[in-house]
């Protein structure tokens, strides 16, 4: 690394940890330090475990404000060095702006890899460990739903759990319908069951109520049993495996992986959802690299111009981009965007927001 750029980078780096710790204070203390002072008071949480809980949470707030703490960090420095003139000079000198990037890239590509492997390893265990403070130490999936459809994509069975913490499964219901039926009328059983097991390929009720319906959809006959076998599709458990993970849970290979028993299993708007996650596994690293290069152009100014219009920008892209990312997020997530846009999209408008200045910004 040359003179200028070890320079450039250790100015750039010391700026981008004070934006780091900025942004994450504010993304913790309007709403996470308020829920966990408030389950504390409660007695939901003690205070060791509130305190691991904010803990736990710290990963995904450094990979979330990374990008945000390179843009400010390059945006400080080179203001400070355009109002100093130390850019005037390196210009005098024959460096353009465009050499004075080789520093933000290479701090952008080690925050890259940074929120990379951070997500990919510590996120996943720790907001694990966070789901189970809530849940006294297991895994918990509430409000389980899963759809056999046949190849016409005709529904044969629907399951409905409330609750399973790996182990027990609390409160299942499941309907089946008759073949080439899938309305009210076309039901022909409900089977309704305090507690269940998966085994061998068969729901094992326990402490339930069958019932039995004629054509017209009326209640034919009712059955109370101590235990009863019902014949299910076996990717219905593999799902109601996985879904004790969310996708934050998941490294990408699991998510990957999830996709794929989503997408046979015909359930392709929750594969949707998690389709727009698994490009965000990249798009939310790589967003380092575009900030810091955003915030250079902020950044950069003659001398004596006015300071206020780079920090107004600045301010405006950090807003819009933490505006939509939920946004598009939620847009991919019921089929208006495709998921690779949809996790792109706040990258995209940076990256077109930085051109438009580099455009029209007098130097």
């Amino acid at each position: 690394m040359k003179l200028l750029d070890k320079y450039l980078f250790t100015q750039v780096l010391w700026a981008f940890l004070f934006g780091l710790g900025l942004v994450s204070i504010v993304w913790i203390a309007p709403e996470l330090l308020p829920k966990v002072i408030r389950e504390v008071v409660a007695g939901q949480l003690t205070p060791f475990e509130g305190f691991l809980f904010i803990t736990y949470e710290l990963p995904e707030v450094i990979v979330k404000s990374l990008p945000m703490g390179i843009l400010i960090g390059s945006l400080l420095v080179f203001d400070r060095l355009s109002k100093d003139s130390e850019v005037t000079a390196l210009r005098a000198c024959g460096i353009s702006v465009y050499r004075m990037l080789g520093s933000i890239i290479i701090l952008g590509i080690i925050g890259s890899i940074i929120g990379f492997t951070v997500n990919e390893t510590l996120v996943p265990k720790a907001s694990l460990a966070q789901e189970k403070l809530k849940y006294d130490g297991k895994l918990v999936s509430n409000h389980f739903t899963y759809v056999d459809k046949t190849k016409e994509d005709v529904i044969k069975q629907v399951i409905l759990i409330e609750s399973f913490d790996g182990k027990n499964i609390k409160n299942i219901r499941i309907i089946n319908f008759k073949p080439g039926s899938e309305t009210r009328e076309g039901i022909e059983e409900i089977f309704a069951a305090e507690e269940a097991e998966w085994l061998n390929n068969n729901w094992q009720l326990k402490n339930g109520i069958a019932y039995k319906l004629t054509e017209s959809g009326v209640y034919q006959s009712t059955n109370i049993f101590a235990e009863l076998f019902v014949p299910s599709n076996n990717q219905s458990y593999l799902l109601l495996k996985k879904s004790l993970k969310k996708p934050k849970n998941m490294n990408i290979l699991e998510v990957k992986n999830y996709i794929e028993l989503l997408m046979d299993s015909k359930h392709a708007e929750e594969a949707r959802y998690f389709k727009v996650r698994y490009h965000q596994k990249y798009s939310q690293p790589l967003a380092s690299i575009i900030m810091g290069i955003v915030g250079l152009i902020l950044g950069i100014h003659m001398p004596r111009t006015s300071r206020f219009l780079g920090y107004t920008v600045g301010m405006f892209v950090i807003l819009l981009y933490y505006f939509v990312w939920p946004l598009s997020m939620a847009l991919g997530n019921i089929g208006a965007f495709h998921p690779f846009i949809a996790a792109w999209l706040p990258n995209f408008l940076a990256i077109v927001i930085g051109l438009i200045i580099l455009k029209y910004k007098d130097f």
